[in-house]
């Protein structure tokens, strides 16, 4: 009992109230009230009437707030807005403890669907990291349990009452909770009782009877309203809080039904039980059968009555029923179902009560999962139900929302709970990844009537739905008004798009998107070519609404014409409002798109000429690329033909044939090669073997017996390098590879065999030892090396200009014998007046050469004046507006015009095309005039471009007829080595839609060149990281089998199979030079070679077939099988791949491909046959094995019908068409889709069929198909749109407007009636009428459009009315039209008819005018929409606005509020003129002033550069994920485009001004993410130790125009994430002689790196070597890295972020074998690398420099030092040259470069990159500090404090 106190704190009452006085006068900084209510507000608060009220204080941007929680079942419970953005809710029936929290949306809420989880920032009390409300008491079963919130000081709390004699017991309360939450429970017997909660604290004035707090918690006290008083607890009958058990409580499921229906929005039941009056419910769900709720009845009431009445919306005009009544305690737990089948009004058509999920005896439970990037492979599902095992699920199926798992479940009884996770397994690892961390459950009483239940889920989001994607209440899209979930277009399917593909120019394109049912206002497509920048803004029309996959879609529909040639784009605008979504291209080379920005990917279109041609005999042919010095030696005398290489470099002579190519690297990386120390003489390209063109000519019988008509060879014209990239002379054979008179006979042979031949152009660059450049001075004519290097040493040397010092090299060089060229090569190449590599043998005046190799000097691209003045090309030229090559009008002749120009020459001589090399890297224009010269000296030119990847571009009738297809390569080595068909069938289609037939069927197919690592390695498992294939890991049978599987692929496939020398003898070899080993003659593999002339010789029996079929995916399987056909005329083939180690028996469907009857004979073997039967055909391939089969015999489908027509009639429509001699019957199908989701209606023998039942207006398509004897099928024909209607019999009776004067509030009603005979008399509007108003306001040239309703019958006649404003003075014309043909009917005029036109005369009211001024902004340009802006000046007294445009009224606005306006409807680069004219509600007008604007699209190609690590693979596969393709690790593949270097590209058109935000990864996994030098200082050290913790790693960069339309932007990679260390030698698998072995590598900086247990030191490049000793025969070394700890603490790197932990943390095992003694020894090695010395600074040769014997010994102590130029008191390049001989008198040399450079502090390379600051940001909060706030924190805190001390005051007990 407590004893009533006195009030003994006077004083601080006073001290209170004059800081409130105070407080009042100060004048408290802007947002100063907000920020002292969120500090004084308190939440929850419990109330005594027993509810509870929740606060949460805004901050102005909220658009909605919401709490749910335990209480609510986590259901969401609208909050309110008050003052100062304070939003508040009472809550009843809260009892114990809840978790709950607060959510709330904004226009910055990123999941519109869950909003922004805010938990509640004014509670700090947690229950499982949420915040809890708590109620006392919780009373079950006779237990109470009471609850204490303490602040943290509390030693003890206790809870006493009048349950206990004299209030004698104290029962302890237990903290368990970190938010200070006590609790206890009592056994209490039933009766009312009194008690109160007592604590202890440090402070407690009286430690014996603690501080009385009453219960805080509990609504009822002794004294109402005082919560220290004593509390009240009733146990028992009359309780309100006694609870039974949480599972008796009664759950009911009220259905409602509405016949033929499925819009429920709005309807919902009244309902009423004991403890609540009465409350409306809306129904959350709709399923099959109708809408309905699950109603949870509280669990304290278990008898009663429950009431019901079903209506729509508040109010009470539409009930569907009376009142329903139920009792409570006959209702069973959790099984109860009402279903109200609507009838009249408040008649129900019945009324039923039933069980549900008991009645059951299958549940077909389906579950829809979303990933938004389409990435499937490896994800399942887990499912349990509650108390149960799990068990794994796979997604079996697919719809237009995602994949489909689909389960089963028997005779369920009292299940009601199924849990579920969504995961992917890897490997072994089933949980390698969860979608979703917690668990999730599924109710089954949302099970529909029929057993099935469908749920929804999306990637990411915890939240899912029941039934359908989308639930009105619950589920709402990104932005509430559409929803972008649902917007789809797919590039591959016929319903979205037609034709498929790349079209001619002229060609109609049809484009449709769906979205949900009723979701858009407005839908737009926008079209761009990229070629000319140009675009175009297409509307949409909604067509159709439509049910796909038990989903209602609007079916939007666009067309468009593209009118020139260019890759074109497209996307689709969404719109609602202002509300816009982009459903956009995801990144993923066509098919589906994602939801984007404006910023989205366009999808493609490629646009071609309708003249492009390409050679047929490219179609036809089977190529064989030839390395020509590598493939045969057929004349020894001209192997000595030239006695140097480039320059003075000798000519390195091979020892044998049977040599492998020198390969410097292994000699700068001190890597021993296959056969001991590195012997090369360390020059580059200067090796020879001694093939030839006689050789070539030699072995023609061999290559026709693989079925080979085509050879390409590598360039042959004379070069100084083995492989003629650098040409010396383009119109000279190379003398290495004989003379004319060889080449010309060789052609001539190549013609009587019917061969082709390609030759390799370099037309981007010659060789620096070439008659155009001339670095060494070696040729007659003057090289433009020689003459700059002269005019430069004159202008240096004697102080002259450039202009005399011109004159004087021209007079030189004539005096001295030297002629200059016509073509004025001198002057075609970029030589700058400064030398780069001064004081090394390299000095040299810098130019421009190939990827910055100095031997490759490229062609400088000139613009018209440069070109003009150097006397290139003359005034009355053609010219392209930039600088380019073709601008040099010498060159250009030189090269392909003139008569005897280099292009011409070779084709004269034999040749019948040309491989362009870095075909990408010469201007367009170059190459669009390079074709028409060349196709009209001889049209069947071959023009081959070297494309690495998308070579649409090039493609489109302008520039090539090929490219090397290394896209077929990079899918078919992914296919192979995974066996996923799917993906290879997705990269194979994408070609497919990118490129016009004529290209695609001329495609080099190819799986191995001169630039890529050999297919047998890189198919065997192999990494072109390594420099020689035998130093690599890989299985070369595995690769030798998988190249056949190849092999038969691409000779079956469209296109030009292609073979690169050697492989089909089993040649191997990592990358470049490793990949241009000789031939093995006399070593071949013959059973692969075999194996190709079995190939060659299918080909060529079916010679036809393979080059002209039509090509058709028949099968793509999970078990990883390949099945494609080719069918051509009488012939059919099927091509069948298994790469999986299983034999496999797959069904594969032929009704579309071939006839019933028909046979198959495999070509590989002829023992295997089969026939199609029921349009379907079996095949077993055998594990790693294919088949060619060809058809023996063809039962062809029937010729397809042709001239499909119809006459539309009522309700019908009447077919004919004509006959087919073999047809048995006719099948006829309709849809409302053109060539798309066809039904079959009917199958007649006649010619004509009437097709009735038709729906007036609804328009539709038929297809007529034959069927014959043998029930083949042939192709649909289709007829054009038709429309069933009926004939509208009389149209009159347009009412009369009466209003005379202008009153914008009030609209004009019209009306007019129309009668068809037969059919209006029937009650209702007759089907297919529309109708609408047609209203001309005054001053106006055009009628506007107001759509009319049907209102009902005027005797027979049908009635529609239509109204509209009127909003000024002068006539109106109006009148009504109508038609029987649907919506679509106002599209055809013969179909409508009209009223006459009537006139009405409106004068304005004097009421004043609108406003002062109305001023419009001039609105900035942006890309298909203009957003207009204006301001009202002076008082607002504006009805209505009018938007025009070009002096027509585009929109009339009846809100006076607003004050923008976006038009969508524009087309870029077009001009228009805006005003805005305001009314006020009596017609008078203002009118603002005018602003033009055009829209317009300014696009920038921009290309990233980026370099990789040396030791990063070759053919690793990068891209470059981020915000604009949805972080998708697939998309954005780089390309290295035939660069030898670990260099990458990839170019895109952006928006100029938009930001791209990227990363780079390899292998298509965040788990090798590079490791970047990125702009943020912090990121970019920590990739230097392997770290990346995500601070800073994206990078970002706004897009600028750095000159012609380009942007290009370097990267670099320090390391990637996967690879914290790297072992460059030796490699796995080694063998050596040696005692011990040196491992050498690179790794993170400052690791804890051991190698077999002992610890390695790591320099500051990160580089290491750490000796190990051997035991004969095999040692397993095994090596270790991880961070040290003290990086790991390191907050500036690791900051022990455990997964970044993981990734640098790695052990790696290298296997060495280590051989006995007796073979020879080869030489020692030196190491040493280039070495860069600050200036001034000491240097010392022989530091870090080291060398070992053959056995590994050291004999660092032996080197010796010939040759030191370095000199660090000057700036250079300077050369040191060792010497070294072992033991055995074997002897080597190395030769390093050394750089001495002014150390420039601070300087880094990269590109800077300014970071906007956070101010600069939409709604950032301005920083601000000063003595002024921390005056008025002060005074709030001087308030709070004083608040908190009055009111937790201790009190007294007794």
């Amino acid at each position: 009992m407590r004893k009533k106190g006195v009030i003994k704190y006077k004083w601080q009452i006073a001290l209170m109230t004059l800081v409130f006085f105070c407080l009042s006068l100060v004048p408290f900084p802007n947002g100063f009230v907000d920020v002292l209510a969120e500090t004084i507000l308190k939440s929850p608060i419990i109330n005594s009437d027993g509810t509870v009220t929740f606060y949460y204080q805004g901050n102005g941007t909220e658009s909605a707030v919401k709490v749910k929680g335990e209480f609510s079942n986590w259901n969401t419970i609208d909050m309110e807005k008050g003052e100062n953005d304070i939003w508040t809710i009472n809550v009843e029936g809260i009892s114990g403890i809840n978790q709950y929290g607060i959510v709330t949306w904004s226009s910055d809420t990123v999941d519109q669907e869950l909003g922004d989880w805010q938990g509640d920032p004014l509670n700090s009390y947690k229950k499982a990291d949420n915040p809890a409300v708590v109620v006392n008491p919780q009373v079950s079963n006779g237990s109470v349990t009471l609850y204490y919130l303490g602040n943290g000081t509390e030693t003890r709390v206790a809870v006493k009452g009048s349950f206990d004699e004299d209030w004698g017991v104290l029962h302890e309360m237990t903290n368990e909770s970190s938010s200070n939450i006590w609790s206890v429970t009592i056994d209490v017997e039933k009766g009312n009782y009194e008690y109160g909660i007592v604590t202890w604290s440090p402070e407690t004035a009286d430690q014996e009877w603690g501080d009385w707090q009453g219960d805080p918690l509990n609504p009822k006290h002794s004294e109402e309203g005082n919560f220290t008083s004593n509390a009240l607890l009733t146990v028992g009958e009359g309780s309100d809080t006694d609870l039974p058990n949480q599972q008796d409580k009664k759950v009911v499921k009220v259905r409602f039904i509405k016949e033929g229906e499925t819009k429920y929005d709005n309807w919902g039941f009244w309902t009423w039980y004991p403890g609540q009056n009465g409350k409306f419910i809306e129904f959350d769900y709709v399923d099959k059968e109708g809408a309905y709720t699950l109603l949870e009845l509280p669990a304290n009431v278990t008898e009663g009555q429950l009431g019901i009445i079903v209506k729509e919306g508040h109010g009470w005009d539409n009930k569907a029923t009376g009142n329903l009544e139920y009792e409570i305690s006959e209702l069973n737990n959790d099984n109860n179902e009402i279903v109200v089948t609507y009838g009249d009004k408040e008649n129900p058509k019945s009324v039923e009560q039933r069980a549900f999920i008991k009645e059951y005896e299958n549940i077909n439970l389906n579950i829809h999962y979303k990933r938004s990037q389409k990435d499937y492979d490896n994800w399942n599902l887990w499912t349990w139900l509650d108390g149960a095992d799990g068990e794994k699920v796979e997604f079996t199926s697919e719809d237009s929302y995602g994949k489909v798992a689909t389960k089963v479940y028997k005779n369920l009884v009292n299940d009601t709970k199924l849990g579920f996770i969504v995961k992917r397994t890897e490997g072994d690892n089933e949980w390698a990844e969860k979608d979703v961390e917690n668990n999730r459950f599924i109710d089954l009483r949302h099970v529909s009537s029929d057993g099935t239940l469908d749920i929804y889920l999306s990637q990411g989001k915890e939240a899912f739905s029941y039934h359908s994607a989308l639930v009105s209440k619950e589920i709402t899209d990104l932005d509430g008004q559409v929803n972008g979930d649902m917007l789809y277009h797919n590039t591959w399917d016929s319903l979205y798009k037609y034709p498929f593909g790349a079209v001619a120019k002229g060609t109609d394109v049809t484009v449709r998107m769906h979205a949900q049912k009723g979701d858009l206002q407005y839908a737009r497509v926008l079209v761009r070519n990229t070629n000319t920048n140009r675009s175009d803004l297409y509307n949409m029309e909604k067509v159709s609404t439509i049910t796909l996959h038990e989903e209602e879609v609007d079916i939007w529909e666009g067309k468009f014409t593209p009118d020139e040639i260019g890759v074109y784009g497209y996307k689709f605008i969404a719109g609602d409002g202002d509300v816009v979504k982009y459903y956009c291209e995801d990144g993923n080379e066509g098919k589906t798109g994602t939801v984007g920005d404006k910023n989205g990917l366009f999808f493609q279109l490629t646009v071609y000429d309708k003249g492009y041609k390409t050679p047929d005999w490219m179609k036809e042919a089977v190529v064989y690329q030839i390395f020509p010095d590598r493939f045969n030696n057929g004349d020894t005398s001209n192997d000595s033909a030239k006695t140097n290489a480039r320059g003075e470099e000798p000519i390195e002579v091979k020892k044998s044939w049977n040599s492998l190519p020198d390969n410097p690297r292994l000699g700068e990386n001190n890597i021993d090669d296959i056969d001991g120390a590195y012997s090369g003489d360390g020059i580059w390209s200067n090796d020879f073997f001694g093939g030839d063109i006689k050789g070539i000519q030699e072995k023609l019988d061999y290559l026709q017996s693989l079925g080979v008509n085509t050879l390409y060879l590598n360039p042959i014209a004379m070069a100084a390098s083995n492989h003629k990239y650098d040409a010396t002379d383009y119109k000279t054979l190379d003398p290495m590879f004989g003379t004319e008179k060889d080449f010309k006979e060789f052609t001539s042979e190549l013609k009587s065999r019917g061969m082709h031949l390609i030759v390799d152009g370099v037309f981007n660059h010659v060789g620096d030892d070439s008659i155009y450049f001339d670095r060494y001075g070696k040729y007659n004519t003057v090289g433009a090396y020689e003459y700059w290097s002269y005019v430069y040493d004159l202008m240096n040397n004697e102080g002259i200009d450039q202009e005399v010092a011109m004159t004087k090299a021209e007079e030189y060089f004539v005096e001295s014998g030297q002629t200059f060229s016509e073509e004025k090569w001198h002057l075609w190449f970029n030589i700058k007046n400064s030398k780069v590599d001064v004081g090394t043998t390299n000095e040299r005046y810098d130019y421009q050469g190939w990827w910055g190799y100095d031997s490759l000097p490229e062609f400088k691209s000139l613009t018209k004046d440069e070109a003009i003045e150097l006397g290139l090309a003359k005034e009355d030229d053609e010219f392209v507006n930039k600088a380019s090559e073709w601008n040099n009008k010498e060159l250009v002749n030189y090269i392909y015009k003139d008569e005897d120009s280099v292009a011409k020459q070779w084709i004269n001589w034999g040749a019948d095309g040309w491989r362009l090399d870095v075909a990408n890297e010469v201007d367009t224009i170059f190459w669009n005039d390079f074709r028409v010269e060349m196709k009209a000296h001889n049209e069947n030119t071959l023009i081959l471009g070297e494309i690495w990847d998308d070579a649409s571009k090039y493609f489109i009738g302008d520039q090539y007829d090929s490219v090397m297809n290394y896209r077929i390569r990079a899918a078919l080595i992914d296919y192979l080595k995974n066996g996923n068909a799917t993906r290879l069938n997705d990269t194979l289609m994408a070609v497919y839609e990118d490129y016009p037939e004529e290209a695609f069927y001329a495609l080099m197919n190819l799986m191995g060149s001169h630039d890529v690592a050999r297919a047998i390695y890189i198919l065997g498992g192999g990494s072109d990281s390594s420099e020689r294939a035998e130093l690599g890991s890989y299985d070369e049978n595995l690769g030798k089998q998988r190249l056949k599987l190849a092999t038969l692929f691409e000779f079956g496939y469209a296109g030009a199979p292609t073979i690169y020398y050697g492989d089909e003898a089993g040649v191997t070899g990592s990358k470049d030079p490793d990949c241009r080993r000789s031939y093995p003659w006399g070593n071949e593999d013959t059973s692969l070679i075999s194996f190709y002339e079995s190939i060659g010789t299918i080909i060529k029996e079916n010679k036809d077939l393979f080059s002209h079929g039509d090509l058709t995916t028949l099968y793509t399987g999970d078990e990883g099988v390949y099945v494609y056909g080719r069918s051509y005329k009488d012939n059919h083939a099927v091509v069948a791949i298994n790469p999986t180690n299983t034999d496999a028996k797959v069904t594969v469907d032929l009704k579309e491909f071939t006839g019933n009857g028909t046979n198959f004979t495999d070509g590989l073997d002829s023992s295997y046959n089969v026939t199609v039967k029921d349009g379907k055909v079996e095949i077993t391939i055998p594990a790693m094995t294919g088949r060619m089969m060809t058809s023996t015999n063809v039962i062809k489908v029937p010729e397809a019908v042709k001239n499909v027509i119809g006459t539309e009639g009522n309700g019908q429509v009447t077919l004919k068409w004509d006959s087919v001699k073999e047809a048995k019957e006719y099948k006829v199908y309709s849809s409302s889709f053109k060539g798309s989701l066809q039904t079959e209606i009917k199958t007649v023998e006649n010619t004509e069929l009437t097709v009735e039942g038709l729906t007036n207006g609804n328009r539709l398509y038929f297809a007529v198909s034959v069927i014959d004897k043998d029930g083949n099928e042939s192709p649909l024909t289709w007829s054009e749109e038709l429309t069933p209607h009926s004939e509208i019999t009389w149209i009159g009776n347009l009412s009369d407007v009466e209003v005379k004067k202008v009153d914008i509030s009030t609209a004009i009603n019209v009306s007019a009636e129309v009668y068809i005979e037969n059919i209006s008399n029937v009650e209702g509007i007759s089907t297919g009428l529309v109708g609408r108003l047609l209203v001309k306001y005054p001053g106006d040239k055009d009628f506007t459009l107001v759509k009319g309703s049907y209102a009902g019958e005027v005797g027979d006649n049908d009635l529609f009315t239509a109204s509209f404003m009127a909003n000024k003075a002068g006539q109106y014309e109006y009148k009504f039209e109508f038609t029987t043909k649907g919506t679509y009917g106002f599209n055809d005029k013969d179909s409508i008819k009209s009223t006459e036109v009537k006139t009405f005369e409106l004068s304005a009211v004097d009421d004043g005018v609108p406003a002062e001024a109305i001023e419009l902004e001039t609105p900035e340009e942006q890309s298909g929409e203009v957003n207009l802006n204006w301001n009202v000046v002076g008082e607002n007294n504006i009805a209505l606005y009018e938007i025009v445009r070009d002096g027509v009224v585009i929109e009339r606005i009846q809100d006076g509020s607003i004050v923008s306006y976006k038009d969508t409807d524009v087309k870029n680069k077009t001009k228009y003129n805006y005003e805005i004219i305001a009314y006020t509600n009596g017609g008078n007008a203002i009118k603002s002033n005018s602003v033009s604007v055009t829209p317009d699209l300014v696009m920038v190609e921009v290309t990233f550069k980026l370099k990789a690590p040396s030791y990063t693979p070759l053919d690793a596969t990068i891209t470059m994920p981020g915000a604009m393709n949805g972080w998708d690790v697939g998309s954005w593949e780089m390309s290295r485009n035939g660069a030898v270097t670990t260099d990458w590209t990839y170019t895109i058109s952006v928006l100029e001004g938009e930001t791209i935000e990227y990363k780079y990864v390899k292998g298509g996994s965040w788990a090798q993410e590079a490791l970047m030098n990125y702009s943020n200082p912090k990121a970019a050290n920590q990739s230097k130790y392997g770290c990346t913790t995500g601070e800073g790693g994206n990078e970002k960069v706004i897009v600028v125009n750095q000159g012609d339309g380009k942007m290009l932007v370097e990267n670099e990679v320090v390391r990637w994430k996967d690879m914290p260390v790297v072992v460059l030698d030796p490699s796995t698998g080694s063998y050596t002689k040696n005692e011990t072995i040196t491992v050498r590598g690179n790794s993170m900086l400052d690791p804890n790196l051991t190698i077999n247990g002992e610890s390695v030191v790591v320099d500051e490049n990160g580089n290491f070597a750490y000796a190990v000793k051997l035991n004969v025969g095999k040692n397993d070394i095994a090596i270790h890295i991880e961070p040290t700890e003290e990086n790991k603490n390191n907050p500036d790197i690791f900051n022990n972020n455990e997964e970044a932990i993981g990734f640098a943390t790695k052990d790696l095992n290298l296997e060495i074998t280590r051989l006995e003694e007796g073979e020879e020894i080869p030489g020692p090695v030196i190491n040493a690398e280039d070495k860069i010395v600050n200036l001034g600074d000491e240097f010392n040769p022989l530091d870090g420099v080291t060398a070992i014997d053959a056995l590994g010994n050291d004999i660092t102590e032996k080197i010796e030092v010939l040759e030191n130029t370095v000199d660090t008191s000057k700036e250079g390049e300077y050369k040191v040259v060792y010497k070294v001989a072992d033991d055995n008198g074997k002897e080597a040399t190395r030769e390093i470069k050394v750089t001495v450079t002014k150390n420039e502090e601070g300087k880094k390379p990269g590109i800077d990159i300014k970071h906007e600051e956070d101010n600069n940001k939409p709604e950032a909060i301005p920083k601000t500090g000063g003595t002024n706030v921390i005056y008025y924190i002060g005074i709030a805190l001087i308030l709070i404090a004083g608040g908190m001390y009055f009111t937790f005051k201790k009190k007294n007990i007794s």
